[in-house]
């Protein structure tokens, strides 16, 4: 009975995310029909800008949807977890899930190394330069926010440790009829949400804009890095010894990466249980799906119509604003059915008003990114039920309740402060080089081993 109510819970969950992508769909048709009467020609034009927009965004939903259950399932089986892969370091001295990471890092990075090569109709499938630059950020050295990520980063790491999980681990265990897991997504994504909305989210970012600005100015002009560079290692690296060579930059890291890590494996062999066919696999299947979700919306921002897709970046796998925007999709939903005529017609002239590439843009991301969130839970969930792993854990006392909840909110708040969580930057930011990302990742491990200090400092 149990299984059932939650097999059902996970339905809703999808039923509430199609039933918001289709009112947006409807939204549009109405804005359509208050327009005034067109030529033959242009309702042509327009039926096959419709027939492509319709393709995109249902290349982005399926894709996310089918990336998130492959990661929901290889995530429930390997119980792969960054948080893990960090905190085991300091508190067992083993390196296994963290090397699993590594083989998941490198594997991305080389994938979005070869996409940058595909074109579709003389557009890259992946655009490295974009791919370093959030919509909402530029990443130049005048708006490169340091001590966002480091802030970021560090409360993101605290969190991971007392919600019991990172970012996909929580979602899966979700799936698994884990409830400490339940409550640590709630308030991750309430976390997010009070970031993302709140004015007190606002009174932080802009102080530590001001403190930051000075001090990357100051350390990139002393080093003689140009205003107008992106802020991703390979840019960052040409600067400094005066080449444009950004790509050579790029092989090149990731050449002396693979080198390092055969060395290291090889050297460390007897030391964990690395070796054997569940940890490189894991690694290898999870950067694989990164370098997939990079792919799928790549290529549906190339064959969208050019009104609806300007030169904003795609993205690949995250989960914090996703998971934001899901309960946001289903509160609109399930609250705001019955518009009214007016309402209606309010939101059609802003749709049509507003910068629509942008509007249009966000709302093909964000259904990539929702659903890779259902997905990795519907996938969690299936693979629980299929291994005979599904099962219903309470907290064991009212410090763990505390302890999740408390989690949870950092982790959402520091996902939004840094850009993204131990997905978003630790695998998809960390795939393009960006130097963002690489600074999110130490600040992750270093709050997470904070985290692992203080809980066995006073015994919580």
């Amino acid at each position: 009975m149990r299984k059932k109510i939650s097999i059902l819970a996970i339905l809703i969950f999808v039923l509430g995310l199609f039933i918001s992508t289709g009112r947006a769909s409807a939204e549009e048709d109405l804005s359509k029909l208050l327009e005034g009467p067109k030529s033959s020609q242009q309702i042509m034009k327009d039926k096959m800008a419709d027939k492509t927009r319709y393709s995109a965004a249902l290349i982005v939903l399926i894709g996310g949807l089918v990336l998130g259950l492959i990661m929901g399932a290889i995530v429930q089986r390997s119980q792969f977890c960054m948080s893990n892969a960090f905190t085991f370091i300091r508190i067992l001295g083993t390196f296994t899930k963290f090397k699993s990471y590594m083989v998941a890092l490198f594997i991305s990075i080389l994938g979005v190394l070869i996409l940058s090569y595909i074109t579709i109709d003389k557009k890259h499938l992946v655009n490295i330069m974009e791919a370093t630059r959030p919509t909402y950020v530029k990443f130049y050295a005048d708006d490169f926010n340091l001590f966002r990520f480091i802030a970021g980063g560090y409360i993101f790491g605290m969190g991971i440790v007392f919600a019991g999980g990172c970012a996909s681990r929580i979602l899966v265990r979700t799936g698994e009829g884990n409830i400490g897991s339940l409550i640590s997504v709630i308030f991750f994504t309430t976390g997010a949400g009070l970031a993302m909305t709140g004015g007190f989210f606002q009174s932080i970012i802009q102080p530590l804009g001001n403190i930051s600005k000075p001090v990357v100015t100051g350390i990139t002009s002393m080093m003689g890095i140009k205003s107008d560079t992106p802020f991703a290692i390979p840019n960052l690296l040409g600067d400094l010894v005066g080449s444009k060579a950004v790509s050579a930059f790029s092989w090149g890291i990731l050449i002396l990466f693979g080198i390092f890590l055969v060395v290291w494996f090889i050297r460390s062999k007897e030391r964990d249980e690395f070796w054997g066919a569940k940890w490189p696999l894991t690694g290898i299947g999870i950067g694989l799906l990164v370098v997939i979700g990079w792919a799928v919306t790549g290529y549906a921002k190339i064959i969208a119509p050019t009104p609806d897709i300007s030169d904003i970046p795609h993205n690949s796998l995250t989960f914090a604003n996703p998971s934001y925007r899901l309960v946001e999709h289903l509160y609109n939903s399930f609250t705001t059915y019955n518009y009214s005529f007016n309402d209606i017609l309010t939101m059609a002239q802003v749709r049509e008003n507003v910068a629509n590439a942008a509007d249009k843009q966000t709302y093909i991301i964000y259904n990539f990114g929702v659903a890779s969130v259902v997905g990795a839970i519907l996938g969690s969930t299936v693979t629980a039920l299929i291994t005979r792993t599904f099962n219903f854990i309470f907290p064991p006392n009212f410090t763990a309740y505390v302890g999740h909840i408390i989690g949870g909110l950092l982790m959402g708040f520091g996902a939004v402060l840094s850009l993204g969580c131990n997905i978003g930057q630790g695998l998809s930011g960390m795939s393009t080089l960006g130097f963002g990302a690489l600074i999110t990742v130490i600040f992750i491990i270093l709050g997470s081993w904070t985290s692992v200090w203080i809980r066995d400092k006073f015994e919580i």
